[in-house]
């Protein structure tokens, strides 16, 4: 026969099991933002979404964590879930040098190079599970050349761009916080543009002062804040005479 705190636990777990279903039904349902004008919001949706199951994911998964916090990986797993494959590059270079020492370019050493290239996937998958589930990227688009630096320190992206051609090579900010966007060059910090984002329109536009060619070969850093809760802690506080804590919380 069951006791009475059984039964509570049985309960709880019941109810906690049918929250969760519920909170989940909302947070993957498809007919969120439905209307017209809400693509902007569905955009943030998705992207903010997927972002977070990731760096959930990070902390119950080690090998996942090391993976998205390598450089190699790491603007693959924010965009489109997609890597250049790094036997390819590795096919294409020894193409490229045997094409430069070659005098026969029938060489058969040069046909099964070719052929060789033509059958390996320029691009890769950044992450597929266990169970064979390929993550499909968070959405962002940003230039191949970006590296991405995560840090648990800030809570907004800040996206540095560095030129050579462009200010001397003084890095573009552009600093992302709640319904604000602000973009400056460093060296002129009071030159700076500054764009509200209203609730009901959360989309801003902003044209660089780069053209495609300057941007391509710019420097360009993201500063990601990172939601991964394993270098969080959980703060319990009690009244002094009482046992029992009165407040746990955690930060993340």
């Amino acid at each position: 026969m069951k006791t009475s705190e059984e039964t509570k636990k049985e309960i709880a777990l019941k109810n906690s099991k049918t929250a969760s279903a519920m909170l989940s039904s909302v947070i993957d349902s498809p007919d969120l933002f439905t209307d017209d004008g809400q693509e902007a919001k569905l955009k943030v949706y998705h992207i903010t979404k997927r972002y977070f199951k990731l760096c959930l994911a990070c902390a119950a998964d080690e090998e996942l964590y090391k993976n998205l916090f390598n450089p190699a990986n790491s603007l693959a797993f924010l965009t489109n879930g997609k890597k250049t494959n790094p036997e390819y590059i590795k096919l294409k270079k020894s193409l490229e040098d045997l094409l430069k020492q070659s005098e026969n370019p029938n060489s058969e050493e040069l046909k099964a190079l070719m052929e060789k290239l033509e059958n390996t996937e320029e691009f890769i998958n950044v992450w597929t599970d266990e169970e064979g589930n390929v993550w499909p990227g968070c959405g962002m688009i940003l230039p191949k050349n970006t590296q991405v630096i995560f840090d648990y320190d800030i809570r907004w992206p800040t996206l540095y761009l560095s030129s050579k051609e462009v200010h001397d090579g003084a890095p573009y900010i552009i600093k992302e916080s709640p319904l604000l966007i602000e973009a400056y060059h460093s060296d002129d910090p009071m030159g700076h543009v500054k764009k509200i984002i209203s609730y009901d329109d959360p989309q801003s536009f902003l044209t660089l002062p780069f053209t495609e060619k300057e941007l391509n070969n710019s420097e360009i850093t993201l500063m990601m804040p990172s939601y991964v809760p394993n270098v969080d802690m959980i703060l319990e506080a009690k009244a002094s005479d009482e046992e029992k804590p009165e407040i746990i919380m955690t930060c993340s």
